[in-house]
C-alpha cells in the first residue's frame, strides 16, 4: 500500500512547525510562504490559524 503525500503551505514564520514537519518528509511536503490569511493552508477550502 502506498502512502499519499500531503502537500501544504505554511507561513514562513512558523519555524517550530517546519522543524516538526521536516521529520515527516515521507508523508508531508510543505512550501513556506509569507501568508496574510492563515498559518497553514491545506487546500482552497481548508486553512488553519
Amino acid at each position: 500500500m502506498s502512502k499519499k503525500l500531503l502537500q501544504i503551505i505554511i507561513d514562513h514564520r512558523e519555524h517550530k512547525l517546519k522543524e516538526l514537519l521536516d521529520q515527516k518528509k515521507d508523508i508531508i511536503q510543505y512550501e513556506s510562504k509569507q501568508l496574510d490569511i492563515a498559518d497553514v493552508i491545506v487546500s482552497n477550502e481548508v486553512i488553519l490559524e
